[in-house]
């Protein structure tokens, strides 16, 4: 080998030239990998504020009224709280249940969206606020246990509910130019949906239940009380910790009917959110599968490809030998040779592996990336190729370095 590092690579630079095309191949690949899991894992840690540990939903139903027994229910009602209300009464009595609520699209994993516009004026300014209507009694707050972000408490937030006042969702509105920020809502008088006859008050600004975990708060939401407005669609049963199992075999065969309402299909809320993200973890599993596959692969390329150059060296490696070199000094130039190379191959792979992921080819969740992913996608890029650099160097340089220098110069 030459004495001078860099003057030996720019002479060897068409062999150089192949390999820093691998490296910036490779480390494009892995960049794109890590930090498309990078988001991943944001997104799976982040806080939603809101808990749905424990939770089970079951649907709210009509019977038709020509099939019930109007003698054998003398006392009927035209009024479905009064059944509603009974039947939410009949399940806190249940030993496992903690609180019941009912809602219409009053839950997370729910892609339904339903329109809830606000908007107001002030000093001339309009302000206008999209939200995902959430219909919902007072206790459907506590059994989330909804986080707020102007400082009330859960309770508090139920009681702003229970009042008939508004609360609002906050989501990043940056998105969305013509959004204001939840926050301004705060305690102002606003028009719902556009319609001057609907006034109400805004009590609170808390977290927005997200439709899956994945899309972010795409839209706010806009909590309304549900008495008097509709007929709800969902109950929402908080049970003790751990109690989901005992509390649906409690309830099996139980008769969760009165007048012409019924409970039907109770289930866990992991349910619907496994049914959501189904397609969403399958991706994230099968591309776990492919990367480790590839990072196989790539590992046993980079092993060939530095066994083959270390091996072209032999001759120079003995000859180094002989003038003095130790083996930790053949192994640091071979080493530095490497991480030039790398080096110089990392940095317009980044810049490509961004431009791909903002690409429609990438689900919509990981376009969204921050500087936060992207710096964790390149660490780990960088310290899992210096690994396999290391590991393709290390081996072929130990075997190549324990040739005896004469055998090596016989031919030469």
């Amino acid at each position: 080998m030459k004495r001078f590092l860099l003057p030996q690579m720019r002479n060897e630079w068409r062999s150089n030239l192949w390999m820093l095309i691998e490296i910036m191949v490779v480390a494009l690949i892995l960049f794109a990998i890590f930090t498309f899991y990078a988001a991943v894992i944001r997104i799976k840690s982040q806080d939603y504020g809101y808990d749905t540990n424990d939770v089970l939903v079951g649907q709210v139903k009509i019977i038709p009224r020509e099939t019930v027994d109007t003698e054998s229910n003398p006392e009927e009602d035209e009024n479905p709280w009064v059944y509603i209300d009974m039947l939410m009464a009949e399940l806190r009595h249940n030993p496992y249940v903690e609180l019941v609520g009912v809602g219409t699209n009053a839950i997370p994993y729910n892609m339904s969206y339903f329109r809830g516009d606000l908007s107001y004026s002030e000093d001339s300014v309009y302000y206008h606020y999209s939200g995902n209507g959430r219909q919902v009694t007072p206790d459907v707050i506590k059994i989330f246990r909804l986080h707020s972000v102007d400082g009330k408490t859960t309770e508090e937030l139920a009681t702003v509910i229970e009042k008939g006042d508004l609360i609002v969702g906050d989501f990043n509105t940056s998105e969305i130019p013509d959004q204001a920020d939840a926050k301004k809502f705060l305690n102002k008088t606003v028009v719902f949906n556009g319609d001057s006859s609907l006034i109400y008050h805004v009590g609170a600004v808390a977290k927005t239940l997200q439709r899956d975990d994945y899309e972010g708060s795409w839209r706010g939401s806009v909590y309304k009380q549900i008495y008097g407005f509709s007929f709800p669609r969902e109950v929402i049963i908080r049970v003790k910790p751990g109690k989901s199992r005992e509390f649906l075999e409690s309830i099996a065969g139980a008769d969760l009917s009165r007048g012409w309402v019924y409970f039907s299909d109770i289930k866990e809320l992991t349910k619907y959110s496994d049914k959501v993200h189904f397609r969403i973890n399958s991706f994230i599993r099968n591309s776990a599968v492919c990367a480790a596959f590839m990072l196989l692969v790539i590992f046993l390329g980079f092993l060939g490809t530095f066994w083959f150059r270390t091996q072209q060296r032999v001759p120079e490696i003995a000859v180094r030998k002989v003038n003095g070199a130790t083996k930790s000094d053949i192994f640091t130039r071979l080493l530095g040779e490497g991480m030039i190379l790398l080096v110089i191959g990392m940095i317009p792979a980044i810049m490509a592996g961004y431009y791909i992921l903002k690409l429609d080819i990438v689900p919509a969740y990981i376009r969204k990336i921050f500087w936060y992913d992207i710096t964790y996608g390149a660490l780990t890029m960088a310290i899992v190729l210096v690994i396999m650099i290391v590991c393709g160097i290390y081996f072929p340089a130990r075997v190549a370095m324990n040739i005896n220098p004469a055998e090596a110069l016989k031919d030469q």
